[in-house]
């Protein structure tokens, strides 16, 4: 049996490895499978304001982890097709949506680590693990979309691609391939 631990990091942002699951209109974080619009499945919701606005696009990501029977542990970095959208397409914005879901994959990284550096230590608790990371990835997403106005300022989304690429590549270690797992 496997448990799932789904949490949702903000409305508009939340993590994936490189298989799209039809069934769940999931996919899975791959650095060789970057976002394009016609991911963004979801129908535009009037209720959700930024600023007052309805904003150009929202794509919803998110971090599952799951553990096995074994003990081992899977975590992985997932865009839902279906709870995303967009009203304004540009290539910028497209960049920025992609920064969300690379941050989100940054913060399964650092889960990984985090588990595989913790797993024969007695006071480890996944379930706190996972979400001090979630807050600390919330709190970097709305940074995120607060220096870059929400994608619109150009310069600031540079700014972050590099810095996300090259939090990505520091990581590397702890990216994971299909069928991965984490444990004893």
């Amino acid at each position: 049996m496997i448990l799932y631990f789904n949490f949702i990091l903000s409305f508009w942002s939340i993590f994936c490895s490189s298989h799209l699951d039809s069934a769940c209109d999931l996919i899975y974080w791959d650095e060789n499978r970057p976002l394009v619009w016609s991911d963004f499945k979801g129908i535009p919701d009037s209720l959700v304001l930024i600023n007052g606005r309805l904003p150009s696009a929202v794509s919803t990501t998110y971090i599952e982890v799951q553990l096995d029977s074994s003990g081992n542990y899977y975590v992985n970095t997932i865009f839902e097709q279906s709870e995303s959208w967009v009203t304004n397409k540009s290539e910028m914005l497209l960049s920025h949506e992609q920064g969300h879901f690379d941050l989100t994959e940054i913060y399964s990284r650092k889960l990984r680590k985090l588990i595989l550096d913790s797993l024969n230590s007695p006071s480890f608790d996944i379930n706190r693990a996972y979400i001090e990371s979630i807050d600390s990835m919330d709190y970097v997403h709305n940074l995120y979309d607060k220096q870059t106005a929400y994608g619109s300022i150009d310069v600031m989304n540079k700014n972050w691609q590099s810095v996300i690429y090259n939090r990505l590549i520091e990581l590397n270690d702890y990216r994971q391939e299909v069928n991965n797992c984490y444990g004893p």
